[in-house]
């Protein structure tokens, strides 16, 4: 969709009642929940516990996390390279799961 299009969507959905926006507004709420549904189970059939991967976020970059276990929205990861002590002292990166951009090795 170019920019046209959406201006164009815009411009008629102002002339909308209260009651038509909220039915466009339920629409595109389940159309949007359920891509991000779809994405999930994506990246959850190819990630699984041990994997390393990064994390698509700025605070993160070029930085590679070991995953250690999967829910069903979010993956609990720690710092890849460390060593089992370095491990346990080390907090836990609870990141959601549509977050995780690229598995490095599985």
């Amino acid at each position: 969709m170019n920019v046209t299009n959406t201006k164009q969507i815009i411009k008629a959905l102002n002339d909308l009642t209260t009651d038509q926006l909220l039915e466009v507004n339920q629409e595109l709420n389940a159309i949007y929940n359920k891509r991000k549904k779809e994405e999930i189970s994506i990246i959850k059939s190819l990630v699984k516990a041990g994997d390393l991967v990064y994390i698509n976020h700025p605070k993160c970059a070029g930085k590679q996390y070991e995953v250690q276990y999967l829910n069903r929205t979010k993956a609990v990861l720690k710092p890849a390279g460390l060593t089992e002590a370095q491990k346990m002292l080390t907090g836990k990166t609870v990141v959601r799961i549509n977050m995780i951009q690229t598995t490095v090795n599985a």
